[in-house]
């Protein structure tokens, strides 16, 4: 199972350093299930927006990258119909340096 506590300690340094467009926390106190908000930010062409996205970290985190699927509905090249969200560094190029920041 992933480690609650890793889990834990990277949430809390995301709430210290996330941008103010950016929201996420875990869904219930196993910290494995996420909810995002992000806030298109001001002077981009998503400004404005309201987007939401699950975030679903394995029981091998940090060695195998979290799920990622978007709730909000959108047309991007790197997200599909279902809202699976296909881009390399969650996929093939995943390190467990990486973490929720």
């Amino acid at each position: 199972m992933a480690s609650k506590g890793v889990l834990l300690r990277e949430w809390e340094d995301f709430k210290k350093n996330a941008p103010d467009y950016i929201f996420a926390e875990p869904m219930n106190t196993d910290m494995i299930n996420w909810r995002a908000q992000i806030t298109g930010p001001p002077g981009t062409p998503l400004e404005g927006g309201i987007f939401i996205l699950d975030i679903i970290y394995s029981d091998r985190h940090p060695f195998v990258p979290p799920r990622y699927t978007m709730k909000t509905k959108m047309f991007h090249p790197n997200i599909s119909s279902t809202g699976k969200i296909s881009i390399s560094i969650f996929e093939n190029e995943w390190r467990p340096i990486l973490w929720i920041r």
